[in-house]
């Protein structure tokens, strides 16, 4: 089942976990040296672009700077406002200004590059000229008959009866589409290691409370692994997912949070953490940095196995 986000760009946002470890109030990283980083400082507040921008010093009404392209307060008051329907959103939106402000960043940091990259024409809305750059960057990208037989191998089930030469060709359009969309977002993701990015660090701190104060965030900050599930009710795969989480809670709830996140009800805490298709599983460490994720229904006995990689038991 998918549902669908109103920005696109995020929606290819790369699923990665952040690398560093933090204080238990995520104000700081383990260590002797302050934060310089959104990452550092807030871990989890981005999985985006802006990963690692610098905290800096900027002018009280400038959120974001990265050489010509400004960012203002005013900007992200009038993208939240902007959302009347549903209204929840704007609501949401209101506590999310640092997913706003991505929202309104990485277009711009992307047609920063593509024009560096000579793609920009005149004649061309700026859309398009992302749109060509981002294709330019993973038309080469292809799938082998042998990495397509062995996807098959691993997956029959999906297949019912059909035989692997009755699905070769559009299983492997379907993997270099997934390789495609992942070598996107692994290009967004690492905007803001390529082009240099300050943000407001005052303002940043402001906002991050509100930012982080959600179900999940709350989990992945308590000090012990989290288990968080999206979905959606009628999903038949999340539905499939239900029972199972309520034996892992009972079995585990001691040593690990398991909670359930309605993609609906939560539409942009879902898309803060990439959330494309449903049901997703994403197990976090007691760091709160991103150990696991899988996308469709998952076997109790293979979220056991990795909750044992946490030591828990």
């Amino acid at each position: 089942m998918y549902f669908r986000q109103f920005t696109l760009v995020l929606l290819l946002t790369a699923l990665c976990a952040l690398a560093l470890p933090v204080a238990a109030d995520g104000e700081k990283p383990v260590g002797d040296q302050p934060p310089t980083t959104v990452e550092q400082a807030y871990l989890g507040l981005s999985k985006g672009p802006l990963r690692s921008a610098q905290l800096t010093d900027l002018p009280a009404d400038l959120v974001m700077r990265s050489g010509d392209i400004q960012i203002d307060l005013a900007q992200i008051a009038a993208e939240t406002n902007a959302i009347e329907d549903p209204p929840q959103i704007r609501e949401q939106l209101q506590n999310s200004a640092f997913f706003v402000l991505e929202i309104l960043a990485t277009p711009a940091l992307l047609l920063k590059e593509a024009r560096a990259a000579g793609m920009d024409t005149a004649d061309q809305y700026d859309a398009t000229v992302i749109e060509a750059y981002l294709k330019s960057l993973v038309d080469e990208v292809e799938v082998t008959a042998e990495e397509a037989r062995a996807f098959f191998g691993a997956n029959a089930d999906m297949f019912g009866n059909a035989t692997y030469e009755q699905v070769q060709a559009d299983l492997i359009a379907y993997l270099r589409r997934e390789k495609q969309e992942a070598s996107v977002a692994t290009h967004i993701n690492s905007l803001s290691e390529r082009i240099p990015v300050e943000v407001n660090a005052a303002w940043l701190q402001q906002i991050a409370p509100a930012a982080l104060d959600t179900v999940v965030d709350r989990a992945r900050r308590s000090g012990k692994p989290a288990l968080v599930d999206f979905g959606a009710g009628g999903c038949s795969a999340c539905d499939l997912m239900t029972p199972i989480l309520e034996e892992i809670r009972a079995d585990y709830g001691t040593q690990c949070d398991v909670l359930f996140v309605s993609v609906s009800e939560e539409p942009v805490l879902s898309a803060r953490y990439g959330i494309v298709s449903i049901p997703v599983q994403i197990l976090f460490d007691k760091d709160g940095k991103e150990f696991f994720r899988h996308t469709g229904f998952i076997p109790k006995e293979q979220l056991v196995a990795k909750l044992s990689e946490l030591g828990i038991r």
